[in-house]
């Protein structure tokens, strides 16, 4: 049977893989400079024997594997393979060798999980018709991501991607299974940068300044209103203020604010009424302050809303290769990705689930933090979820 065939496959390759996984652990890369990242992964898909190279960007690299059964569709699975700036707190024997970096989301196991897919892919060629365009995509974790720049670039021409799947590892305390669920299942996030422009003064004599912080104070309080006067409670928005600076000396009133914020929703509609509110907030503040507020807004990532025929398509396809177990209906998630912009952009329809993994805690830590983990057994589940996925789109 296909199904014992490519788990045999995967198993076969699994310690390779766990190989591949540990190395780029140790060498972490930020977004945008995955140089050793990317050469690694050249030349790993050049030894596979893929069909096509493209370098679409400095440190991305896309591949191309053909069927043996003739021409077809084309579907893409993407990777990221940036990592964080963060020092890692774990205790394992391959951490990172590059101070304050870690791949502390998981980009090194889908790394090596794509590439474990493209091996697999180039060894059994006889086994599809069509092609499978693999994305090991840089810069997802700094806006304004990868994506935006591979997409411009024509990452889903030549041939056309007719979908695109892509697994987020995440710890949990199931680990071998896929959490998946169609319509919104990422946030939409952007960015806001404010700086508030005040005039300083003696702390005995406020009313001879126009005090920044006190302005900015009454900024977060009342954009605080945005979610709970403005928008539909139907839907989800979050608005959080995640720095402030400001001041000097405790007997200064502060001239200057610099406060940043990250807004998220799903729904586009309900963005620009959020985002107009704060543009609308500030004036307001400017003239019952005296103090300017200037904003810099950052489009971030839209959200993640999954078609229903490729969820559908990666649920059934992991549950015949590996059993009802394997797949689980998942929630939406309050994270953001720049995976929209591929389906978004080019109106190709797409699944963007999770490969639960565990963890090697006695808790687990959450994604982005120095002590994140997950079980490497897990990537059998990722690799396989794909390659069941790829193989059922293309010969069905």
């Amino acid at each position: 049977m296909l199904e014992n065939k490519i788990k045999h496959e995967v198993d076969k390759i699994y310690d390779e893989m766990v190989s591949w996984r540990r190395t780029l652990h140790q060498y972490p890369e930020l977004s945008f400079k995955e140089y050793e990242t990317s050469e690694f992964i050249f030349n790993k898909l050049n030894e596979f024997g893929v069909d096509k190279f493209e370098r679409l960007s400095e440190t991305a690299v896309v591949a191309l594997i053909n069927g043996a059964k003739g021409d077809g569709k084309c579907i893409a699975i993407r990777a990221d393979i940036d990592a964080l700036p963060v020092e890692e707190k774990t205790d394992y024997e391959f951490a990172s060798k590059n101070p304050n970096k870690m791949h502390a989301c998981g980009h090194d196991g889908h790394t090596s999980m794509l590439l474990g897919t493209s091996k697999i892919l180039t060894e059994n060629r006889d086994l599809f018709k069509g092609s499978v365009k693999v994305i090991f995509q840089h810069g997802e974790e700094l806006f304004p991501g990868g994506a935006v720049s591979l997409v411009e670039q024509g990452v889903m021409e030549n041939p056309k991607v007719d979908a695109i799947i892509c697994a987020h590892i995440v710890p949990d305390k199931d680990s071998g299974a896929i959490r998946i669920k169609s319509g919104d299942v990422s946030i939409g996030c952007d960015l806001v940068n404010i700086t508030i422009t005040g005039q300083s003064g003696h702390g005995s004599r406020p009313h001879e300044g126009k005090d920044a912080i006190t302005a900015a104070s009454q900024y977060i309080l009342a954009i605080q209103q945005i979610v709970s006067r403005y928008t539909n409670p139907k839907e989800q928005v979050v608005l959080s203020v995640g720095t402030l600076k400001a001041g000097t000396a405790v007997n200064i009133i502060a001239d200057k604010a610099e406060l940043s914020l990250n807004l998220r929703t799903f729904d586009l509609k309900t963005l620009e009424i959020a985002k107009q509110k704060l543009f609308d907030i500030a004036k307001g503040l400017e003239i019952a302050t005296g103090c300017k507020f200037d904003l810099d807004y950052v489009v971030g990532y839209q959200g993640v809303r999954n078609n229903q025929n490729i969820v559908d398509l990666v649920a059934e396809s992991t549950k015949k290769y590996l059993g009802e177990d394997a797949v689980q209906i998942g929630d939406f998630d309050l994270g953001s990705d720049d995976f929209s912009y591929y389906m978004n952009a080019t109106n190709t329809p797409g699944a963007y689930y999770f490969l639960l993994s565990g963890y090697e805690t006695e808790s687990p830590y959450p994604n982005h933090h120095g002590r994140f983990t997950w079980k490497e057994e897990a990537m059998k589940t990722g690799v396989v979820s794909y390659l069941a996925s790829a193989l059922e789109f293309l010969n069905n």
